[in-house]
């Protein structure tokens, strides 16, 4: 009895560590500035050194409740919230579901900021520093389409110097899955997808 027990503690220590992180991927996916500073960095150290330990107890517990006949009839839920977790964590995140809800509540803060940027440099980006509902736009260029490429996140990886930019590109006639050549964000590694009509959610890399 004491050895069922622990294995039914153990299965729910699992789910727990995998909802903690499937969470953590999802708010990185629509947020990734917030992995920058706070809790959130510690947070997904811990869920990340704890993995091996979530997936050695998943499947000690698994080959013992296998052994005891167990595996589905006594214990069915914490492995099917798992199983499914993993799937919904799956497909929001090639779906891009986290991001384009996080733009869907800024798109009105995002539309009246259009009208308020100021004056584009001749050169470089231009500060914005302006708060549009979740997320904080650092700056914008405009390029020879006129598409507005609004940052709200850039990092620098470890041991590298290229800057890594992430943001959302709005345009009227044409669209921003392309590369501009004409911005100092660069053009490497660009990545973008539509998250509503007219606006773009955009990553590059100064690389070239």
């Amino acid at each position: 009895m004491i050895c069922k027990k622990g294995y039914k503690t153990g299965l729910w220590v699992a789910v727990y560590l995998v909802l903690s992180c499937c969470g953590l991927l999802l708010v990185h996916n629509a947020r990734p500035d917030l992995f920058d500073f706070g809790i959130l960095p510690i947070l997904a150290l811990f869920n990340v050194y704890t993995l091996p330990f979530t997936l050695g107890v998943i499947f000690y517990v698994l080959h013992k409740l296998q052994q005891d006949k167990l595996l589905l009839r006594d214990n069915p839920v914490p492995l099917t919230v798992m199983v499914l977790t993993i799937m919904l964590t799956i497909i929001l995140m090639v779906a891009h579901v986290p991001t384009k809800i996080a733009f869907a509540a800024s798109h009105a803060q995002f539309e009246n900021l259009l009208d308020d940027l100021p004056d584009p440099r001749e050169w470089g980006p231009t500060s914005v520093n302006s708060q549009a509902g979740w997320f904080f736009v650092e700056d914008y260029e405009i390029d020879e389409q006129n598409r507005i490429y609004l940052r709200v996140h850039s990092t620098i990886k470890l041991l590298d110097v290229d800057v890594t930019s992430h943001g959302f590109c709005y345009t009227t006639k044409n669209n921003c899955l392309d590369p501009s050549n004409q911005i100092d964000y660069g053009r490497a590694d660009y990545k973008a997808y539509k998250v509503r009509e007219g606006w773009y959610w955009f990553r590059v890399s100064d690389d070239w």
